[in-house]
């Protein structure tokens, strides 16, 4: 058994790669289980075998950086990394680290640019944060439609989407009459200290009247 980076050192890039897949599978059988810290752990070491090849880099990731010679693990390599990143994202999500999420997700999409669970999981990690800000929700919302452009009839994809949408609307109307009520307040507070000789000029409230308005890829990838 593979149980640290130091027992890779030295190995044939084969038994890194078998080392990886191994600790893969513990994992997996840890988040099956609902034990997260420790499918953690075995998701981390099996990421860290590569990062052994790498040390350059804090993440790893095409065949050339990683295995130098071996190009015929190369694909191999890259599936298996693009996998264990997106379960790493997995649980995060189940851990409620939203940062920790999106870090994990963009390190898949740079192995693959159009990963649907990546696009969707880094959108539900926005949605996860406590202090939702509109941003939050114009990120989702930019991820979970390029999700929905590589599979443009994902059910819940589209479900999620329009939640994001209407959530994003209310948010942004939101702060608008906040702003609102604040400018009003200003102006009340101005108007009662002007000096009572001076005639006090109304002022336009500067915004605009019209309110803006606008399943299997949760499962663990093996």
């Amino acid at each position: 058994h593979y149980t640290s980076l130091s027992s890779v050192v030295g190995q044939s890039p084969h038994v890194v790669y078998f080392a990886s897949e191994q600790s893969k599978a513990q994992g997996n059988e840890h988040f099956n289980a609902k034990r997260l810290q420790d499918a953690l752990h075995y998701y981390l070491l099996a990421i860290s075998f590569y990062r052994y090849y790498c040390p350059q880099k804090r993440s790893v990731i095409n065949e050339k950086s990683v295995l130098g010679k071996h190009k015929d693990l190369g694909g191999l390599v890259v599936a298996l990394l693009k996998v264990l990143f997106l379960n790493l994202a997995a649980v995060y999500l189940k851990c409620d680290s939203p940062q920790l999420v999106i870090c994990s997700c963009d390190e898949a999409l740079k192995l693959d640019a159009e990963n649907v669970k990546a696009l969707y999981r880094k959108a539900k990690a926005y949605m996860q944060f406590k202090s939702l800000k509109a941003e939050n929700w114009a990120q989702a919302i930019k991820c979970l439609e390029a999700a929905l452009k590589v599979e443009p009839e994902q059910p819940e994809i589209i479900t999620v989407l329009q939640k994001a949408k209407q959530q994003h609307s209310a948010l942004r109307s939101s702060d608008a009459k906040q702003k609102l009520m604040e400018f009003t307040s200003l102006c009340k507070s101005t108007s009662i200290t002007s000096p009572k000789n001076e005639p006090t000029t109304a002022v336009q409230s500067p915004v605009d009247k019209k309110a803006s308005s606008e399943s299997t890829i949760n499962k663990l990838t093996k």
